[in-house]
């Protein structure tokens, strides 16, 4: 990944990090522009390249923030589905919104590179079933076979994805059906495909957390009151998942080998956080959020 491209991502996320914790109101800046100039001149050194990636800038001081992306490759699998909640938002929340969608049956494939999150499921399905809306109405729906023959389809490149930003950002693709035997139900959303959530290893955590200890021992501190790591589970691509952070996961990762790791380092924060399914885990000081059932 190029260096601005890199950069990009650890400002956007940590960006949404603040955001979604409400942790703190800060603006984001990469470490070069905090400081103003691009590379240390006795080094030569990129402050790209350097701890903290970014720096919170806030009246409650400026926090340095080290990203890394949590990665574990031999944990255990466990079946739990974040994106199945979507269905959920749609038939409790939006349903009734939508009398005119009644029989409708509408099917949609996640984009795989980028994972709906929960808190953003509700404004997903809103903008899907606004989406279908529009179609319907410049559609002669038929009463079709579920199986065999579909509505309509729309696809990413198509000009009907354009007017929706978290569409056209989350789903591959939306295939809208009416078949006999939903004729007189709710409009119905369903997901293609699956997703495993995957156990969180405090073993991976740990290494994660030594490694970033170190590198923050040559980190550029001058004019930052302290520095925060984050270790973010987004299920980007060079991110695996977490099983979701509910209370007795966090018990269990404040009592691991993690805990200790993060509590005998230099950081002042050291923070698991899921981007998908919401909730954090400071593993440092024990604070917490943790992620509804």
């Amino acid at each position: 990944m190029a260096r601005e491209e890199q950069k990009n991502a650890e400002v956007s996320t940590a960006k949404d990090f603040l955001e979604e914790t409400g942790l703190l109101k800060a603006e984001i800046q990469t470490l070069a522009e905090f400081v103003g100039s691009e590379c240390r001149p006795a080094a030569n050194k990129h402050y790209d390249d350097m701890c903290p990636d970014v720096v919170a800038v806030s009246s409650a001081g400026n926090i340095g923030i080290e990203l890394t992306a949590y990665s574990a490759n031999d944990v255990e699998n466990a079946s739990s589905s974040s994106k199945i909640r979507v269905s959920k938002y749609v038939r409790d929340d939006l349903s009734s919104s939508f009398p005119d969608l009644q029989g409708i049956y509408i099917s949609w494939e996640p984009n795989t590179e980028n994972v709906l999150s929960k808190n953003r499921a509700p404004a997903f399905a809103e903008e899907l079933l606004n989406f279908v809306r529009a179609e319907h109405k410049g559609s002669a729906m038929r009463i079709g076979d579920v199986q065999k023959h579909p509505e309509y389809q729309a696809l990413p490149n198509s000009s009907l994805f354009e007017t929706g930003s978290l569409l056209k950002k989350y789903a591959k693709s939306v295939t809208v059906h009416r078949p006999k035997n939903l004729q007189s139900s709710a409009v119905s959303v369903i997901i293609g495909g699956n997703t495993t959530i995957r156990a969180t290893s405090a073993e991976s955590l740990s290494a994660t957390i030594k490694r970033k200890s170190d590198k923050l021992a040559k980190a550029h501190k001058e004019k930052i009151d302290e520095v925060w790591l984050l270790i973010h589970a987004t299920r980007r691509p060079t991110s695996s998942d977490i099983y979701p952070l509910f209370p007795q996961e966090i018990e269990r990762l404040l009592e691991s080998d993690a805990a200790e790791q993060a509590r005998r380092s230099d950081f002042s924060r050291v923070i698991l956080w899921d981007g998908v399914d919401g909730g954090y885990v400071d593993l440092k000081t024990g604070v917490s959020s943790p992620v509804a059932a």
